[in-house]
């Protein structure tokens, strides 16, 4: 004890204050700057502070938008002989998508992905993003879109679908057409005349060809 007291004695700014019965954070803090950078200084020896917040467990955001949770510890670094320290998560317990990210975090690195515009992403794993009002997700289900305006029908070569969504008119398939007022993909039909050919040959409709859900 006597050899470690005289090493942190070396540190000027590290000076026991009343009685020297310092907390074993404390004490190895200071020890750990003077012993990674000899003859420096650090401000772990003057707030040791720094010390008990980067004690037990603790909640970092990194880069991934993954919040990861585990033990900290103190990291340093001597620069031009002063330490520097920060405090890093090791011993991982666990991680999960951090608030703006939606997903399921599958490691440190990957299973978050960034919330998309005109959404919000509440964080977790498992979670999804919820478009803001006047917004819908758009048909591949990766982002938001504006909302098109309220129609209660749809013109000629359109049909209004029956999926128990947003109310807006889609195209008929090509080459087909539809009635206008039409609802649901069964309105839309290759109209009677249609020419076309494949490697069979040409062909041509006879009569109105209807799809089919």
């Amino acid at each position: 004890m006597k050899n470690i007291l005289k090493l942190i004695a070396v540190g000027a700014l590290c000076v026991p204050i009343g009685s020297p019965a310092w907390g074993l954070a404390e004490f190895n803090c200071c020890y750990l700057a003077i012993e990674f950078c000899p003859g420096g200084t650090s401000p772990l020896c003057t707030d040791l502070s720094f010390c008990s917040s980067c004690s037990g467990t603790g909640t970092q955001i990194n880069s991934y938008g993954i919040a990861v949770t585990g033990r900290r510890s103190i990291k340093t670094s001597c620069v031009n002989n002063i330490v520097t320290p920060s405090c890093e998560i090791t011993n991982v317990t666990s991680y999960e998508c951090a608030v703006g990210y939606y997903g399921t975090a599958t490691s440190q690195t990957s299973g978050c992905t960034r919330c998309p515009a005109n959404a919000t992403c509440s964080g977790g794993n498992g979670s999804t993003f919820v478009c803001k009002a006047g917004y819908q997700k758009n048909d591949a289900g990766t982002g938001c879109e504006e909302k098109p305006p309220l129609v209660l029908s749809c013109p000629a070569g359109q049909y209004m679908p029956n999926d128990g969504g947003f109310i807006r008119c889609r195209d008929c398939p090509s080459p087909g057409t539809s009635v206008s007022g039409s609802t649901g993909i069964t309105s839309c039909y290759i109209p009677s005349g249609y020419t076309g050919s494949d490697g069979t040959g040409s062909y041509k409709y006879a009569a109105n060809c209807y799809y089919k859900e």
